[in-house]
């Protein structure tokens, strides 16, 4: 073991003021996302998140349920993660993308990673991927991400 003496950081503002949140909240209410993450309490996160801003989802803990959840549901965006056992990220949004009978093809898939995007650019444009949010999750670029492909019009 080690200790680790930091200094305490300061308090870092948000550059989205509060009005344009509020209307990106309005805007993203009863969308409905198909989160996909093999980790238990990033699902719960994202949940607490979505329910918050007044989405609907559907929440899978693997690739191969995340395909079949597709083919029985209707979703505006999927968040998916990047790695995962059995079938990764990559391959779940190449498998979307060919899905047969679906809006599947212009759906937005969102990747979520730990990883830095530079990383994993090239792959995540060969698997059909439309962007991508770092882990740990900022609500409020997760928010700006969701709003960027599912903007309706909110009086």
């Amino acid at each position: 073991y080690f200790t680790l003496r930091l200094k305490t950081g300061e308090e870092q503002k948000v550059t989205t003021n509060d009005s344009t949140l509020d209307k990106m909240k309005k805007s993203v209410r009863g969308t409905k996302a198909l989160i996909v993450d093999d980790n238990k309490m990033n699902r719960i996160i994202l949940e607490k998140f979505l329910t918050i801003w007044g989405m609907q989802y559907d929440s899978v803990e693997d690739g191969i349920k995340a395909l079949e959840s597709m083919e029985e549901n209707d979703y505006d965006i999927v968040l998916l993660d990047i790695q995962m056992p059995y079938m990764d990220g990559f391959e779940v949004a190449r498998r979307i993308r060919i899905m047969k009978g679906s809006e599947s093809h212009n759906m937005p898939v969102i990747a979520l990673s730990a990883d830095v995007f530079a990383n994993v650019y090239n792959k995540l444009i060969e698997s059909g991927m439309d962007d991508f949010v770092s882990k740990p999750l900022d609500p409020n670029e997760l928010l700006e991400v969701i709003y960027k492909y599912t903007m309706r019009v909110t009086v």
